[in-house]
């Protein structure tokens, strides 16, 4: 039997899409890190609810947490890096976490130019999440180092393949970038997936049967390889 999956959208990316100066002055929360903290805690709350109903793999998804965090926290609306952290964090929490249950954060559905490795492992290391989906259908040095930012004691989801582009990736290639990331982290450790979490595709083409198969077959390729496709 297949365990139950949801996915939920992160606070930090509906506080930093949701909150206005206005509504700071309308009496609401003060800072988009309030905002934040107050929808992470509806947030844990349905995770705890889904939890109750059987649901033991959640995945919430989080494009500000990698490169898209401001720059400038002052900036109407802006969560800062480490805002983003907290606010996440809060919500991932599980006082007490049932057998079985995991929850995976999807920071970002593209990989920055650069990785501040340091910026980068506090990520990792503040979210009490089981598994990190990370993108890594480029080959990009950045990919590689978001790999390289993992805990020991986190598992990796790998997005190998664009789901999105009809285009089937050379298999070589492809094996050449799963080889580099078993170099800092062990393949068993790993599971891989045809995307880099549930980006958005609405003004993207839709892919014939026959392109969306030969994508899936090129993933379980890699699959059997990595063995580590459980999630």
């Amino acid at each position: 039997m297949i365990a139950p999956k949801a996915s939920l959208p992160s606070p930090a990316y509906l506080a930093a899409t949701t909150f206005t100066p206005e509504l700071a002055a309308s009496g609401g929360p003060s800072s988009a890190r309030e905002l934040g903290e107050a929808l992470a805690e509806i947030i844990h709350a349905e995770i705890a609810l889904l939890v109750s109903r059987g649901v033991r793999l959640v995945q919430l998804n989080n494009p500000l947490l990698i490169g898209q965090v401001a720059t400038d926290p002052a900036a109407p609306g802006a969560l800062s890096f480490e805002d983003a952290l907290a606010v996440d964090a809060l919500a991932v929490r599980l006082e007490e976490r049932p057998e079985g249950v995991r929850i995976g954060v999807c920071p970002g559905w593209e990989a920055p130019a650069a990785v501040d490795r340091a910026r980068t492992e506090r990520l990792c290391g503040g979210i009490p999440a089981d598994r990190w989906i990370l993108p890594y259908d480029k080959g990009t040095d950045a990919e590689l180092d978001l790999v390289k930012a993992l805990p020991e004691d986190r598992d990796a989801c790998l997005g190998v393949v664009d789901a999105t582009v009809s285009a089937l990736e050379d298999i070589d290639t492809l094996m050449a970038r799963i080889d580099a990331a078993a170099e800092v982290k062990d393949l068993e450790d790993m599971a891989v997936s045809p995307s880099r979490g549930f980006a958005d595709t609405a003004t993207r083409p839709l892919l014939s049967a026959e392109n969306q198969r030969r994508k899936l077959v090129l993933v379980e390729t890699v699959a059997r390889y990595c063995w580590g496709n459980d999630f």
